[in-house]
């Protein structure tokens, strides 16, 4: 996981949703949910559902602060 990624994630909570947080971010929506993807499948867990776009992020965030 690259120090961006961690950025984009951060982001990603604190904007409260993908779309926000490119905005937020300076990147594109599908770049930015490609990069959520590469680390939720380097982590081996998902961060986010796509059910009515709710973003999960705090649990994750929790997880990598204390690994």
């Amino acid at each position: 996981m690259t120090l961006q990624q961690i950025r984009y994630i951060i982001g990603v909570e604190e904007a409260g949703s993908l779309n926000k947080a490119s905005e937020k971010l300076f990147i594109s929506q599908p770049s930015l949910t490609s990069a959520v993807h590469d680390v939720e499948w380097e982590r081996g867990f998902g961060i986010t559902t796509l059910q009515k776009l709710l973003v999960v992020i705090p649990v994750f965030v929790n997880k990598i602060l204390e690994s």
